[in-house]
């Protein structure tokens, strides 16, 4: 009976410990999945991004159990929903600022996963930050490596 304790405290202690750590859980930010960074590509050209779990205002969750818009679970709050922002050659807005709605600023609402862009010849950089429905970057903000592409 002492050994089947003892084997069960160590199942518990392995299952325990065998979810994410704190620091991993913490890294869910958006991923730019194509274009690779350093690619060569022809234009236009199409972004694909993965949410990867992001949210945003510091709230847990992602894609499963969203409400509709990408980056906030559903059950968060009413009007409280989140998407990703496409920064394509500018620096990420800081937290507290509204993301511009500009060529610059693309705001990826309704779960958009993809974004074509018509992109002049040279060197240009691509960008994920997360941001509230009022377009607010909150602090914290999760957000993708840089991407640097070239247009040939």
């Amino acid at each position: 009976m002492r050994r089947f304790f003892a084997l069960l405290a160590v199942a518990l202690v392995v299952a325990a410990g065998s979810g994410r750590p704190a620091a991993a859980a913490a890294d869910h930010n958006p991923i730019i999945v194509s274009p690779k960074d350093g690619a060569v590509v022809s234009s236009p050209v199409t972004v694909t991004i993965d949410l990867n779990g992001a949210a945003v205002a510091g709230h847990s969750g992602g894609m499963n159990g969203m409400s509709g818009m990408a980056g906030m679970p559903a059950g968060s709050g009413a009007g409280h929903h989140g998407h990703a922002h496409l920064i394509v050659d500018s620096p990420l807005p800081k937290p507290g600022s509204m993301v511009p709605m500009d060529a610059r600023h693309i705001h990826m609402t309704g779960g958009a996963t993809k974004k074509t862009l018509t992109l002049t010849p040279g060197k240009h950089t691509l960008q994920l930050i997360m941001g509230g429905d009022d377009h607010v970057v909150p602090p914290d903000a999760p957000r993708s490596t840089r991407v640097t592409i070239t247009v040939r």
